[in-house]
């Protein structure tokens, strides 16, 4: 019966022990929390959490657009999302003025660089200038969904001199597997192979990236020619995936001019024929023009 007595009062002072140990764990946790809390303000770092897509094919990618009224979609719209995978994104600044270091943390890696987030510069080149006043930049502390409900914004940058000057840190969703490629690469005999010139597949069509990210140019002007340069037969834009196509051109030899502002022109020869399984793959690359 001693032993027993002794046996109860040991395991109640080793469950007490335990219970003190806990609480300790659990206070040391929450000054640590604390701590990276404060020290996260501290450095000014901004971080956010969306879900990621159900479609494996697309990613999250950020833009520095010039502002414009957005619908804020509160509720609905929700087929898109899987809330059980999470991307994060952070933005830091580096010291440099209006230089911020990114990462954006998705399902396929991590991305990260640094971007310029000022009014008037393009995100990819951080060495371009800018005569602008003092520049305002507000993050919002929780991303506000906008317009089709596949697109968030995080910040506002303003030029308080210019109030005209105005733009919006967004982030969208861009789709970094070409279906239609993919499928093709799988199944095709002999192998697709990207090309930049040559002999291409057809319907005439193709994908632009920008040279140092891969990330797809949106709204880029792609001008087809015959002749030399000298008749132009049809134009179009790239989508937000970076993609162009001209569906009702036939198949022969044409001149390729995709131009826009900030950016080198590409000029491409090819030659659409259906007996080619070549793919048109371009490279952008910044100019530093303003």
């Amino acid at each position: 019966m001693r032993g027993l007595k002794i046996a109860v009062a040991l395991l109640a002072v080793w469950s007490v022990a335990l219970t003190v140990f806990g609480l300790a764990i659990r206070r040391d946790s929450q000054r640590n929390l604390e701590s990276l809390d404060g020290l996260t303000e501290l450095l000014q770092i901004r971080r956010w959490e969306v879900p990621m897509p159900k479609d494996a094919r697309y990613e999250w990618s950020f833009e520095i657009r010039d502002y414009k009224a957005s619908n804020e979609v509160e509720k609905g719209m929700t087929e898109w999302m899987d809330s059980s995978r999470k991307a994060k994104i952070v933005f830091m600044p580096t010291g440099e003025e209006v230089v911020y270091r990114f990462w954006l943390v998705q399902t396929n890696g991590t991305s990260s660089g640094n971007t310029r987030l000022d009014v008037c510069d393009v995100p990819n080149d951080i060495h371009r200038k800018c005569d602008a006043g003092q520049l305002e930049l507000r993050w919002y502390s929780t991303p506000k969904r906008i317009e089709d409900g596949k697109s968030y914004l995080i910040g506002e940058i303003n030029d308080d001199s210019q109030r005209q000057r105005r733009k919006q840190v967004v982030l969208h969703l861009v789709r970094f597997r070409d279906e239609d490629e993919v499928q093709a690469a799988e199944h095709s005999k002999p192998q697709v192979e990207a090309v930049d010139q040559g002999d291409v597949g057809y319907p005439l069509k193709g994908w632009i990236g920008l040279t140092n990210t891969g990330k797809p140019v949106k709204s880029m002007l792609v001008e087809c020619f015959i002749h030399g340069w000298k008749t132009r037969v049809a134009t179009t834009t790239t989508d937000a995936s970076g993609n162009f196509s001209f569906p009702d051109l036939p198949e022969g030899q044409y001149y390729l001019k995709a131009s826009k502002r900030g950016l080198f022109t590409i000029k491409s020869v090819v030659s659409a024929s259906r007996k080619s399984t070549s793919v048109l793959s371009l490279v952008a690359e910044a100019c530093g023009q303003g």
